[in-house]
């Protein structure tokens, strides 16, 4: 008896996780889908950047394949924009990072080519990183 009910607690804690999470990420969803305003949006961002990088640091979240396709799309909207990408200089290479982590979690990619991110983040990176290449380039700096 002692053993189901201890059973049953563990899968109602884990249940509840789970759902609080869920519930943050629809609220993000709807939040980073409907901001039009430019300047509301980026403050969002820099909230949205904190909140993720936390749970990104928590070890019961590595393997949340939802959460390393948002902290890849913040991380590249900080790196495309010419205001927040000044308070955060590595957001490239982090967001870069973590859509490693999130391909190596899910190799179909189904996440990412769905709403809301619908393969935006994989043009950012792809754009950002080949026009960082190509400036590396053109200046010689082969080792880069």
């Amino acid at each position: 008896m002692k053993k189901i009910t201890l059973t049953l607690a563990i899968i109602v804690f884990a249940t509840s996780l789970f759902a609080q999470d869920k519930q943050y990420f629809t609220k993000l969803t709807l939040l980073y889908s409907q901001e039009k305003d430019v300047a509301t949006r980026e403050k969002n961002l820099e909230k949205y950047k904190a909140e993720i990088d936390a749970m990104t640091a928590d070890a019961k979240n590595a393997t949340n394949v939802e959460l390393w396709a948002w902290k890849t799309t913040i991380d590249a909207e900080f790196a495309n924009s010419e205001t927040l990408n000044t308070k955060c200089a590595n957001c490239l290479n982090s967001s870069f990072d973590a859509f490693k982590k999130y391909e190596a979690l899910e190799t179909d990619l189904k996440t990412i080519s769905e709403f809301p991110f619908n393969w935006k983040v994989v043009g950012v990176l792809y754009d950002k990183l080949y026009n960082e290449g190509r400036a590396n380039y053109q200046a010689k700096e082969w080792e880069k």
